[in-house]
């Protein structure tokens, strides 16, 4: 069964429920689509989109339920009286009523200060019958002045789109003793918990929301932002600002908008990226953040390298956090290589079975943006061959593909992004050799935690704070803990030190008698516990330092002159091993890593 697709927005006093059919229309006419992740599209015509739903008689995308979150007029009148004090002006600015001589009738109008569009349509239809048609086509231009019953009516009854949601359109209305005041975050917030109980246990979790949070007042918009910080809102909400762009459109009075997708939480992501930035005081990190802003800006591939963890996705993260167009993709994600071309180039209707509709490609969607390959060492060579012909730019720097089942070539010019956790001499191998060269014209390399180990408490630090947990559990910061940090190779990295700290945190919500039964007595061993059973070993495939490969390296023996033996093969071993673990575990004692006593070890060390 597919997932309902809910809208949710409070009424806004300065542009009307007009506006509302204005963005819907945008979905409808299928400038932005839910499967883009982030959703944006800019330059968005009011005038063609008050026109779309009556112009286009063709189904387009409706949502399963519409929700108009509105106080009482009272309440709104405190909030801006724009609607009474403006309106007198409407007839000498408004270009359409202008060009369509419409002046006098407004002017009759607006001097008899009806109380509705209703009665405003009744007063023309008896004095000005023969313009009656003309003023309808108007009215939506002056939605904003209208009382907020009247303006409901007519997105219920006569706006062009009311044929496809007078049954998918509900106002909730607030009443004053409920929400006395849109400046009152207090009160804000308890109308929204209460509506959205209700909302759960009609739609459910599952849903798909989108919330509008630009509009209503600023107040409204701080309480959808301390709502998902609190977790008080379904985990498949997704938060759009949609504002109007104060430049010249087609019309004076209403200027082309802006529809864009942030962050639910943006507080935290905020705050996650101050410190992030602060926190990077490794050279090794320092450097890779320093090239990722200049390599950004040049618009040649660029090829992220680091162990898992290490830290790559986040860095796309700051980039999404920076208000860039952001797409992502796990290339390990497709199980053949059909839907991996269609998802990168899209498709025509038909051009494969199962393809019942066409569909965008991530090419066409990333258009002035950033495209982001993670995990690239997973394509097959057929798609990486795909890839690597339509990576090519032309004179322009635009890329040029085909969707699957179209013959017309498009183009599309935005910043390929590629990831592997894999090496370079790795990659060699997996991916075809001019499709390597293709995605690395710049290289970022990230380096392991255990390369900057004397930053480890301020990573413990970050990794505690971006997992969120209550006020009720501060960071735990004893010498102990961050000696211990210090010891373990981490192979996850930052993965690593979040599976510690859940489990740190976990012990603590225990209850006493489970305590007892785990046989320790204090989170920080339960943490090293848990973390060595699962977590704490080698992973199966680590890159040999350079001293193992030389052992190992035939070209590189036949060129000595020292005749190789048994002994010096042994030897040279021991020494490579003793430098590997001195490198990786600097904090712990190596003959502990190594099962041996310490006078064995510093034995082996002379003979090395």
């Amino acid at each position: 069964m597919a997932k309902e697709n809910i809208y949710i927005s409070w009424h806004y006093t300065t542009h009307g429920i007009a506006f509302l059919q204005h963005q819907l229309a945008a979905f409808w006419r299928g400038e932005l689509q839910l499967s883009e992740k982030p959703l944006y599209k800019e330059g968005l015509c009011q005038l063609e989109l008050s026109e779309a739903f009556s112009a286009n008689r063709q189904p387009g995308f409706l949502f399963d339920k519409v929700y108009y979150l509105c106080a009482e007029q009272t309440v709104l009148d405190r909030l801006s009286l724009r609607r009474l004090s403006y309106r007198k002006n409407m007839y000498e600015v408004d270009k359409a009523v202008e060009e369509t001589q419409m002046q006098e009738v407004w002017r009759e109008v607006i001097a008899q200060d009806l109380s509705s569009w209703v009665d405003e349509m009744a007063y023309v239809k008896e004095h000005y019958p023969d313009r009656l048609e003309d003023f309808e086509g108007q009215i939506w231009r002056d939605m904003q002045h209208y009382p907020i019953d009247s303006q409901l009516a007519w997105f219920r009854r006569r706006s062009p789109a009311a044929p496809y949601y007078q049954a998918r359109f509900e106002a909730i209305h607030f009443s004053q003793e409920e929400l006395p005041n849109l400046r009152d975050e207090q009160s804000i917030l308890a109308v929204l918990q209460g509506f959205f109980k209700t909302l759960l246990a009609h739609h459910g979790a599952e849903a798909n929301y989108i919330i509008n949070v630009s509009l209503g007042s600023n107040e409204t918009q701080v309480a959808w932002f301390v709502l998902a910080e609190a977790g008080l809102l379904p985990p498949n909400c997704r938060f759009i600002k949609v504002y109007d762009v104060k430049t010249k459109g087609a019309d004076p009075r209403f200027k082309n908008f802006q529809i864009q997708e942030i962050p639910s939480r943006l507080i935290s992501s905020l705050s996650a990226n101050l410190y992030e930035h602060d926190n990077l005081q490794s050279p090794q990190r320092r450097l890779a953040d320093l090239k990722m802003k200049t390599y950004i800006e040049q618009g040649f591939a660029i090829l992220i390298l680091g162990e898992r963890g290490t830290g790559k996705s986040r860095m796309i993260s700051r980039l999404e956090r920076e208000n860039r167009k952001v797409l992502a993709i796990n290339c390990a994600s497709f199980d053949d290589d059909n839907k991996a071309e269609s998802e990168f180039f899209g498709h025509s209707k038909g051009a494969y079975t199962g393809a019942d509709q066409a569909k965008k490609g991530l090419f066409e969607e990333a258009r002035g943006g950033i495209l982001f390959f993670d995990e690239v060492h997973h394509l097959s060579k057929r798609v990486q061959g795909k890839l690597m012909k339509a990576l090519q730019t032309d004179e322009n720097n635009n890329y040029r593909f085909r969707p699957m089942g179209s013959s017309q070539e498009q183009q599309s010019q935005f910043t390929a992004v590629f990831a592997s956790n894999k090496s370079i001499e790795e990659l060699r191998e997996l991916l075809l050799a001019d499709f390597f060269d293709r995605i690395s014209q710049l290289l970022i390399e990230l380096p392991p935690l255990r390369e900057s180990r004397d930053e480890i408490e301020k990573d413990w630090e970050t990794v505690w704070t971006q997992l969120r947990f209550a006020p009720s559990y501060p960071c735990p910061k004893s010498p102990e803990l961050f000696q211990w940090l210090k010891k373990q190779p981490l192979w996850g990295n930052f993965r690593d030190l979040q599976k510690i700290a859940i489990y740190y945190k976990a012990f603590m919500d225990l209850p006493q008698e489970a305590q007892q039964l785990e046989g320790v007595d204090s989170p920080l061993a339960f943490a090293k516990k848990e973390f060595k059973a699962y977590h704490g070993h080698f992973p199966k495939q680590t890159k040999l330092p350079q001293a193992f490969q030389d052992l190992f390296d035939l070209e590189l023996i036949a060129s000595e002159t020292e005749e190789k033996t048994y002994k010096i093969l042994e030897k040279r071993y021991k020494k490579a091993l003793i430098s590997w673990v001195e490198e990786n575990f600097p904090a712990q004692p190596v003959w502990e890593i190594l099962g041996m006593s310490e006078s064995n070890y510093y034995k082996m060390k002379k003979e090395g």
